[in-house]
């Protein structure tokens, strides 16, 4: 009986427009955070959408405007690091996360890795584009901490709260598995990942360098980062089980 209410000519209005609404969105916002498979992600997100690139030029001296919301749909995926102050994600398109209608208009997600491994990461990188003149990792590494609360934006009292504002939140540790995942919640095929933006790993400027008490010193740093990590680590892990049930 509801069917066929529904397709009375009273109710087409109302069925064309709802289906407009299907078709625009959720659109999705990829927080690419640096050191942290972002660049084979970027790859593989071709295959499923039309990708929108908003990435912050240091070079470039005039305002880029954001991508105009009005005219991307749930085909489109905006990219960005996002992480700069003027260019935080939530400075930058400010009604992804406001409104009862966010979360079903607006899909971000982002991958994280573990902290003192991203920033290894990051100083091999530093190293290669000349960047960072530092050599020694030990000392590198603790140049700035708290690297992934500073680029989100976050501090010891709302991390969590814009964390949890994230529709997904990926390992890179465990890139395949995590995109894969994602791929499921989103109703998109499974891809194989390209390997892209690796960069040498000598001796010294890995994690196996490092002795327990440097290591130990970077956590005691990099406290707000672990707290971030374990609780998206937590999230991931509760996808998972949920999956398996």
């Amino acid at each position: 009986m509801r069917s066929l209410i529904l397709n009375t000519p009273l109710f087409e209005p109302i069925l064309s427009k709802y289906a407009r609404y299907r078709k625009r969105y959720p659109v999705y916002f990829f927080h690419h955070i640096p050191k942290c498979g972002g660049t084979s992600m970027r790859e593989a997100l071709d295959n499923w959408f039309n990708v929108n690139c908003d990435y912050f030029i240091h070079e470039k001296e005039n305002y880029v405007p954001p991508v105009d919301l009005g005219y991307v749909n749930t085909n489109n995926c905006i990219i960005g690091h996002f992480g700069h102050d003027g260019y935080f994600i939530d400075q930058r398109y400010p009604k992804i996360f406001k409104g009862f209608r966010a979360r079903t208009r607006y899909r971000v997600f982002m991958f994280l890795r573990d902290p003192l491994k991203m920033r290894c990461s990051l100083h091999r990188h530093d190293l290669l584009v000349g960047i960072n003149k530092e050599h020694n990792l030990a000392s590198a590494i603790m140049t700035y901490n708290n690297y992934y609360s500073r680029i989100l934006n976050v501090t010891e009292s709302n991390w969590k709260k814009k964390l949890d504002r994230y529709f997904f939140i990926g390992m890179a540790d465990d890139l395949q598995a995590s995109f894969d995942l994602l791929g499921t919640l989103i109703g998109k095929p499974k891809i194989e990942l390209p390997i892209s933006n690796t960069t040498t790993r000598d001796y010294e400027n890995s994690i196996e360098s490092l002795s327990q008490a440097q290591i130990d010193e970077f956590k005691r740093a990099n406290e707000l980062d672990y707290k971030i990590f374990e609780y998206a680590k937590l999230r991931m892990n509760e996808l998972l089980e949920n999956k398996a049930d």
